[in-house]
Formats: C-alpha cells, sequence, structure tokens
C-alpha cells in the first residue's frame, strides 16, 4: 500500500494476504451501506465514505463487488485473486465501454487480474494517479495514445509482462514527477522516445527496443549543456537507472548517455551493440552497477572507468575488448568473470599477462660493510699461496735442469 493509505483520516479496510475465497455483497435498500460478507465472518462498512479498498493477495473468486457505490474511494487493490469472468468486465458490468467511474484514484493496484486482451479504458477519466500496476494481466492490446498522458502525474508506474506491442509515440508532455516506469517483458519495438528521459528509473528490458537515437535528439543535448529548454530540465541528474537489456539494439553507444550524469546502474547486455564503450564513462561517478556484457564492443577499456569508485557490479564479459585492464582502485578488485570471453585482454585481474611487461627482476646479490675486511684477507691469503707456489714450481724445475 502506498503511504496514502497510512495518513490519519482515511477510512479504509484491508482484507490482504487473508486466502480468502468467497465473497458476496448485498446492497441496502437506499444505496448508503453495502454488508460485504466473507466467510463466517461479517464486515460492514459505509461505501460512501470509504477511501482505501484492499483485497490483494487472496483467492477470491466470486463476482467483484460494484465499484460505482464507492464514489470517495482513492486506492484500490484487487491484486493477485481469481475473479470470475474477467476483472476488465465486471469493473464495467452492464454498462458500455464510456463507463466513467465516479471516483479518482490516487494507486491502482490490478497485478495479476486476467484483463482478457481488454485494455481498462474507464482509466482515461483518471487524472490524479499516483501510483498505477498492471503486471500480468494478460496480453493487453495497443496502447492507446491517451494512456501515456497518465504518466503526467505518476510517480510509479508497473505494466510489465503483458505482451504489448507496438511503438511507445514521442509524445510532447512533462514528466514532473520523475516517475519510475517499468515496461520490461513486452513486444514493444522501435525507438525510445525522449520524454522517457524525464524518468528517474526506465526498465525495458525484454522487449524488441532496436534504436538509441532519443539520446542524440538535440533537446536532450541543448539541456545537458546549457539548460535552455525547460521542457527537458535536468534529466542527467534525475534519471538514476536504465535498463535496455535483451533487446535488439544495434550501433554505438551514443556518447550522450555519458552526460547523463546521476545515472547509479546501467545495463545494455544482451543486445548487437559495437564500437568503443564510451570514453566519458568516467563521468559516472554515482554509478554501482554496470553491465554491458553480451554485445559486440571493441577496443580497450577506458582509463575512466577504472576512477569510479562507487562501482560494485561489473560484467563486461562476452565481447571483443582488447589490451590491459586499466589498473585503479576498482576494477582489479572483481572476478574474472567480470573479464570473460574477451580473449584478448590481460592485466590484473585476469591470469594473462600484457605483452611488453618487464620481466621480474632477479635479485642482486648484497655485501653488508661489515664484511669488506674479511673478504679482502682472503683474497691476500690467496695470491700469496698461489706465489709461494709459483716460485716453489720454479725453483725445483730450475735444479732439475742443472747439468749434473
Amino acid at each position: 500500500m502506498a503511504m496514502l493509505s497510512a495518513k490519519r483520516g482515511i477510512d479504509m479496510h484491508s482484507l490482504c494476504s487473508n486466502k480468502v475465497s468467497k465473497m458476496s455483497l448485498v446492497r441496502c435498500i437506499r444505496g448508503r451501506m453495502i454488508q460485504i460478507q466473507i466467510a463466517s465472518n461479517g464486515w460492514e462498512l459505509n461505501a460512501t465514505t470509504k477511501q482505501v479498498l484492499s483485497l490483494s493477495n487472496n483467492k477470491i473468486s466470486g463476482m467483484l463487488p460494484d465499484l460505482s457505490v464507492f464514489p470517495s474511494l482513492r486506492i484500490l487493490n484487487l491484486a493477485s485473486n481469481n475473479w470470475r469472468n474477467t476483472l476488465e468486465y465486471q469493473i464495467a458490468d452492464e454498462v458500455s465501454d464510456d463507463w466513467v467511474p465516479p471516483f479518482q484514484l490516487q494507486e491502482l493496484d490490478l497485478s495479476y487480474c486476467n484483463m482478457d486482451s481488454r485494455f481498462p479504458n474507464w482509466l482515461q477519466k483518471q487524472n490524479n494517479l499516483s501510483f498505477m500496476y498492471l503486471s500480468n494481466v494478460g496480453s493487453l492490446p495497443p496502447t492507446p495514445s491517451w494512456f501515456w498522458g497518465k504518466l503526467q502525474t505518476l510517480v510509479s508506474m508497473t505494466i510489465s509482462n503483458n505482451n504489448l506491442t507496438g511503438r511507445i509515440p514521442n509524445l510532447e508532455i512533462n514528466l514532473t514527477n520523475y516517475p519510475e516506469i517499468d515496461l520490461s517483458s513486452n513486444q514493444l519495438e522501435g525507438a525510445i522516445p525522449s520524454f522517457l528521459l524525464q524518468t528517474a528509473a526506465l526498465h525495458l528490458s525484454n522487449s524488441k527496443i532496436s534504436d538509441l537515437a532519443s539520446f542524440y535528439a538535440k533537446k536532450v543535448s541543448l539541456t545537458f549543456w546549457e539548460g535552455v529548454d525547460q521542457f527537458y530540465k535536468n534529466p542527467d541528474m534525475f534519471l538514476k537507472s536504465i535498463d535496455l537489456s535483451s533487446n535488439h539494439l544495434t550501433g554505438k553507444i551514443p556518447t550522450e548517455i555519458g552526460y547523463l550524469f546521476g545515472l547509479i546502474s546501467l545495463n545494455l547486455s544482451r543486445n548487437n551493440l559495437c564500437g568503443e564503450i564510451i570514453s566519458n564513462i568516467g563521468n559516472f561517478k554515482s554509478l554501482e552497477f554496470l553491465d554491458l556484457s553480451r554485445n559486440h564492443l571493441s577496443g580497450r577499456i577506458p582509463s575512466s572507468l577504472a576512477h569510479i569508485d562507487r562501482l560494485t557490479w561489473l560484467d563486461l564479459s562476452n565481447n571483443q575488448l582488447y589490451g590491459e585492464i586499466p589498473i585503479g582502485t576498482q576494477l582489479q578488485t572483481f572476478d574474472t568473470s567480470s573479464f570473460d570471453g574477451n580473449f584478448n585482454l590481460c592485466g590484473e585481474p585476469l591470469d594473462r599477462k600484457c605483452h611488453g611487461e618487464d620481466p621480474a627482476e632477479h635479485p642482486v646479490l648484497t655485501i653488508k660493510s661489515g664484511d669488506e675486511n674479511s673478504i679482502f684477507l682472503e683474497a691476500l691469503y690467496m695470491s700469496m699461496g698461489i706465489g709461494f707456489f709459483t716460485g716453489f714450481i720454479g725453483l725445483v724445475g730450475s735444479i732439475l735442469l742443472l747439468p749434473s
């Protein structure tokens, strides 16, 4: 539940994680009170004042209550249940697709609810949403353009694992709350629209994104250098996490990405990126997680990478990098698996020595000053012995050669 549910004065009932299996709703005659009876326990609430309704993580398989009787509802959590038929049909039970809910939600969680391939069009009338979670709701149809406009009020959105198809439109919208957006494990394709650079965290892994062109956008580059475009104010400081792993990215890593100074996590693994690692990667002074593995990157590892002191996770494996691993405070502390699959890399922490490294110097024998006199005496005695022996041989030889 969001923080809102804990604030004083909010009228709420929560039945989260109770394994409730049956649910029935009886409306009172005047429509002001409803009684929800769960199993053998009675539970009464005043529908006109309730702001929070949370029934998540149960095993409810009955029909959904008529949500039209909750005009004050602000938080609705129906996640992880087994609603009869499809949830979208029940929410708009016996009404047209133009159904307008009487409430304005601030938080909505329908995760793991079967939407039966129907997009919740009633969300178009929800103008105050801060938190929205729609993960694992089935194979949703292509997302309508109006849906992306809802990001302008959001703080967090997850719509992962839904087989969403199509492209994300490049709209001119202002994400003032710098939301965390998770669109992973879908079938989205094409380029990343530049308005998503206004997020605090962008997760688009396991999709079909193929273009990083938004990082070249003129508006973005102007913002980095001059701050002249208020429309994209300071994305370099607010964007903390990018996950574009397991997509169809090709080409070089754009150098402009190096100006996202606030990045803490960058994952571009399992793509088809080529060229060199950007030389200004050392600009990521706050970077803690970097994964560029399983691409086709070549060239040397930039020396600036060795100066990122906060780096705790590094994976450059299975590329075509070569040369000596730069020496610094961090790179030599990582396991060799961080560099595996780059057969022309050398230097610590790998066992492969680089060509041209100075061979190990042999130890030079040194003589202590206290031993100098003894060495001199030994040499003197040796020379005297050799001289005596030579003179003795000469004397004996001359005697033998004298005539008898």
